[in-house]
């Protein structure tokens, strides 16, 4: 759909009021006054009212600001807040079914760039995309600054913004002697133990929480951003501490146990001898969104523990 202007709105209205006879013709002084009046009462309506978001972290970015009322589909992933499960779903991350966004009217739909083949369907049926970033922390906060500019809501936007910068400050650590930190998105295992792990390499928001944290990422390189390592590239990092990220909100005690259970196999590892290895689990632990911040304060309790 295209993007209509107060100009759009107000002149189609402005040309049924001069066949009325009610204003002048064009030039008069009459019609610049109608004009400037039907422009502040259109002005918020030039904001894009049916949203769509392609991400989980979109979502939660939109309804952090208070945008909620104005989404109309998100993915069959967007979980939080609560009440955005039952919104229509509009498909997956990787595979949004875009003739049932078309479908929705959206005015608006925040993709992330990734999402190429999505936009491009989407721009080529005159659908309105605003594609962000998220994989850096000042991304997220410039996420947010762009939904607040198109959204009419600046201020509360800067409000927000204001508020987690200063929880972020709050959390910040500076250590002498930084502990080298390791974080696992996955892990392969036999029934016993440990044969594999992906973890977090020197790229995008995890990995900046590291040195927010106090900690300095173990894994030595920026590429591949998400490297595998087997037992032996396991064992040539040997970090001072191991966090296993695990996107889920129902893990169990008796499965966290079984996942540190099956780390105790890899007894090589320095943080494993010294009792090092943690987890954190919640569904949103792995996206770019404003709960970041969670995250990066657990990271910080385990940090700070003797």
């Amino acid at each position: 759909m295209p993007f209509h202007t107060p100009f759009d709105r107000a002149l189609p209205i402005e040309a049924s009021l001069r066949r009325l006879g009610r204003i002048a013709g064009p030039g008069g002084p009459a019609r610049w006054m109608l004009l400037s009046l039907l422009l502040v009462v259109a002005v918020p309506a030039a904001f894009a009212q049916r949203w769509v978001t392609l991400a989980p972290s979109l979502t939660e970015s939109a309804c952090r600001l208070g945008f909620r009322d104005r989404l109309v589909g998100v993915t069959e992933y967007c979980l939080f807040p609560e009440d955005v499960k039952n919104l229509p779903h509009i498909g997956g991350y990787l595979d949004p079914n875009v003739e049932t966004i078309v479908a929705l009217r959206p005015d608006l739909v925040w993709a992330l760039p990734e999402q190429t083949s999505a936009i491009e369907n989407l721009r080529s049926m005159k659908v309105r995309v605003e594609v962000v970033n998220n994989h850096s922390i000042e991304d997220i906060y410039a996420t947010l600054r762009t939904m607040g500019e198109l959204g009419g809501r600046v201020e509360a936007a800067k409000a927000v913004l204001a508020e987690m910068r200063a929880r972020q400050r709050e959390l910040q650590r500076r250590r002498v002697i930084p502990p080298r930190v390791l974080l696992v998105l996955g892990h392969g295992a036999s029934p016993s133990q440990i044969t594999e792990a992906y973890v977090v390499g020197r790229y995008g928001f995890m990995h900046e929480m590291i040195a927010m944290a106090g900690g300095v990422n173990a894994y030595p390189s920026e590429k591949p951003a998400f490297p595998k390592l087997s037992r032996e590239g396991l064992l040539g990092v040997d970090p001072d501490v191991i966090v296993v990220l695990m996107p889920r909100d129902d893990l169990s005690t008796e499965k966290r146990d079984r996942v540190l259970k099956k780390w105790q196999s890899a007894f090589h590892l320095k943080a494993v001898k010294n009792n090092k290895v943690h987890v954190i689990h919640r569904a949103d632990v792995l996206q770019p969104g404003p709960r970041f911040l969670k995250t990066l304060a657990e990271l910080v309790a385990i940090l700070d523990a003797p």
